[in-house]
């Protein structure tokens, strides 16, 4: 224990024994009261026993090792024995030892045969089972106290419940996982199940019904399982609650699996999860594989190539901007296409242009860059010579 009082709530201070040290003080049979913390003023001679101790018995062995703790307490009970044995004390040619024997030992009580052993507190509801939980272990208690917190004591290889500081059940700890400990002619009621009590094997198979009918046969299987009734109902409520939400399909399958013929095992609370479990990783397992592929009869043959088919295309060249806005012209990058059949080199502009033409009249058009050619080769003598004919024609 930390401190052997604890301060009382709202008491200003006032200081009260904890538990613990209460039960020690009992076992001895003596009593203790309660000093004022920090710095008490009214044990003088406490503290002054104290002083002979560090002084010559911890500081007498401060420079010695020991390796057993048996041996560390011989060492300490012979510089106790010398402390006591000593003279004079006080003046006087006695010892400690002679003191006590003559004014003290009269008026104390034996020691107790056996030792004090530690003890533990606890708090623990008594279930609709008329049982109470301390370490994954169950005890049973009285029926007429479901519903209520009773105290828990733990000495040793005991334990005890205790109601108003009044004991009302004992029992011997419990070391198994989950094992219940029940008295059922002093704490189980008549015929072993209350009437109008919610927990009853009844009421469990009415809500196993509902999951499924291998649910109910596991159930079922469990109360079968038990000597005593009330022993199943907190399993059977635990194995209810595997079933919550989307889980009653896999709690039923699990229930089926656990009580199928020949195969059927213990039903127990471990054995539904962990059957629902590896009914999980079989549908996982479901979910991620895919029946393979057949192998490619063609094996590592590449698929044929077909020629590709297309319209005539110009190009990206055939987009920019003074493509677009300037006469098309008869140059190598421009797309060109026939005409008509009889003059597979006329451009489609030269058809536009001689379309009003008659047949008779229609010839060959130049290029763009042939009819420039032709007119800047006319020369200044030409020109007067045509002017020249003229004239006479007219005459």
């Amino acid at each position: 224990m930390a401190t052997a009082t604890t301060v009382i709530a709202g008491s200003s201070g006032k200081r009260q024994i904890n538990t613990s040290y209460e039960d020690f003080l009992a076992h001895y049979g003596t009593a203790a009261y309660a000093t004022a913390p920090v710095s008490p003023k009214h044990k003088a001679s406490v503290e002054a026993a104290v002083k002979v101790v560090t002084n010559w018995v911890i500081g007498a062995l401060a420079d010695r090792q020991f390796t057993l703790l048996d041996d560390l307490n011989a060492a300490i009970l012979t510089q106790v024995d010398a402390v006591n044995n000593r003279v004079p004390f006080r003046d006087q040619q006695v010892c400690r030892t002679e003191i006590f024997e003559a004014e003290e030992q009269q008026f104390l009580t034996p020691l107790p045969a056996e030792p004090y052993v530690p003890v533990q507190w606890r708090k623990s509801k008594v279930a609709p089972n008329w049982h109470i939980t301390v370490a994954t272990c169950h005890y049973s208690v009285p029926y007429t106290l479901i519903g209520s917190t009773v105290d828990v004591r733990i000495r040793g290889q005991e334990l005890a419940v205790m109601v108003d500081g009044e004991v009302v059940a004992c029992h011997q700890v419990q070391h198994k996982r989950g094992v219940y400990s029940t008295d059922a002619d002093r704490h189980g009621p008549p015929g072993l199940e209350i009437p109008g009590n919610l927990w009853t094997k009844d009421y469990f198979l009415a809500q196993a019904r509902r999951v499924g009918p291998n649910t109910r046969n596991a159930i079922e299987a469990l109360f079968a399982a038990t000597v005593i009734t009330a022993q199943a109902y907190q399993p059977a409520r635990n194995i209810l609650g595997l079933g919550k939400g989307d889980n009653k399909p896999i709690l039923e399958e699990a229930c089926r699996r656990l009580t199928a013929g020949t195969s059927a095992r213990a039903v127990s609370y471990n054995a539904v999860k962990t059957m629902m479990a590896a009914i999980r990783a079989e549908q996982d397992q479901r979910r991620t594989t895919r029946p393979s592929s057949p192998p490619d009869p063609r094996g590592d043959q590449q698929p044929p190539t077909h020629p590709r088919r297309s319209g005539l295309i110009g190009g990206s060249e055939q987009f920019r901007l003074n493509k677009l806005t300037s006469q098309p012209t008869n140059n190598q990058d421009s797309l060109t296409e026939p005409a008509d059949a009889d003059h597979p080199h006329t451009t489609a502009q030269d058809n536009q242009g001689t379309d009003s033409k008659s047949p008779d009249t229609q010839s060959p058009s130049l290029d763009t860059t042939d009819r420039d050619a032709t007119d800047s080769d006319v020369t200044d003598s030409d020109v007067t010579k045509d002017s020249d004919d003229e004239k006479k024609a007219g005459h």
